[in-house]
């Protein structure tokens, strides 16, 4: 029998990647809503490119350039929120990354109860990189 993939002390995030890792799994998140809540993703850099894809295979992210650079790079915090009326990529610093996402992006929700989510992370050139997922319950009354 082997370990576990998780210390008992240590929650599953933030996720932290080494320099040059990659991260390609099905994550399971809790939503203990009794409706889709929307997520705050905080993606702390370097990185090169990133997707994160629904059960029902909605996605978003941003592929790694071809000339091997990060993306998002090293002492930046990007913020990927997905609420409706807000739905903006921005790092720290304020930059836009809006227009870096891939083709016909999809910022979905987090339906109610247990489900999983697909991340890839390919973590930057020059540090770690760690991914934080923040969501607020919604209940259908008050």
């Amino acid at each position: 029998m082997g370990e576990g993939l998780l210390k008992k002390d240590k929650a599953l995030f933030p996720l932290r990647l080494s320099r040059g890792a990659l991260a390609d799994r099905a994550v399971p998140v809790i939503n203990p809503g009794e409706i889709e809540a929307w997520p705050v993703w905080e993606i702390r850099a370097p990185v090169r490119g990133f997707q994160f894809s629904s059960p029902d295979g909605q996605a978003f992210g941003i592929t790694a350039p071809a000339d091997g650079s990060d993306a998002v790079a090293a002492g930046r915090v990007l913020t990927v929120d997905t609420r409706p009326g807000r739905k903006t990529l921005t790092d720290n610093t304020g930059r836009n990354y809006w227009p870096l996402l891939d083709k016909s992006p999809s910022l979905w929700p987090v339906e109610e109860g247990k489900t999983t989510v697909g991340i890839r992370i390919t973590a930057g050139s020059n540090g770690p990189a760690s991914l934080k997922l923040t969501l607020r319950p919604r209940y259908e009354t008050y």
